[in-house]
């Protein structure tokens, strides 16, 4: 029994690695929101299938983000991004404070703002920020938390606490990295 029982668990962590691989390999040249949302789909039956992983809801999460960033009407992409916060949000239940998830989840956020800057800057603005200062404590070797605030510092207006030095500051702390 053990010996069935241990065979098993190899072949289902196997057929877990192949779907993973799958549909991970390509991912950096996907392009348009069609495109980006099946990829979400396709992460979303590897989720179904594996309920006890968490990186499958995490690309769920990111694809669902990038299919938000390519679409043109607001109201049709903040629903992708919140899809992406659901997804990231049921990651986050399995895996516990990760510096991945937490950076995602703070991008997320931040493009949530773009939607509807003027309601939503302050309170996701904050939270933004907050899960980024998480994920550094989480994981300080881990570049994307810089890399993110960097561009945010980048993109926010002086008397808000941004700017090109402070941008450049973090971009290049997340190069060092």
């Amino acid at each position: 029994f053990l010996a069935l029982t241990t065979i098993s668990a190899k072949a289902t962590e196997k057929a877990y690695i192949k779907e993973m691989e799958k549909e991970l390999k390509g991912l950096e040249e996907t392009t348009g929101k069609e495109n980006w949302i099946k990829k979400a789909n396709a992460f979303g039956k590897i989720s179904e299938d594996y309920k006890e992983e968490w990186l499958p809801m995490y690309y769920q999460s990111y694809t669902f983000l990038q299919a938000g960033m390519e679409e043109q009407d607001l109201k049709k992409a903040d629903l992708h991004y919140d899809s992406a916060l659901l997804y990231i949000k049921k990651a986050e239940a399995l895996e516990k404070s990760n510096s991945e998830i937490s950076t995602l989840k703070s991008w997320i956020l931040s493009m949530k703002i773009s939607v509807d800057p003027m309601t939503r800057g302050y309170e996701f603005g904050m939270l933004s920020n907050q899960l980024l200062s998480e994920a550094m404590i989480q994981d300080p070797s881990n570049p994307r938390p810089n890399f993110l605030q960097g561009i945010t510092a980048l993109y926010t207006p002086e008397e808000f606490g941004g700017s090109k030095t402070v941008a450049k500051k973090l971009l290049n702390e997340s190069i060092e990295k």
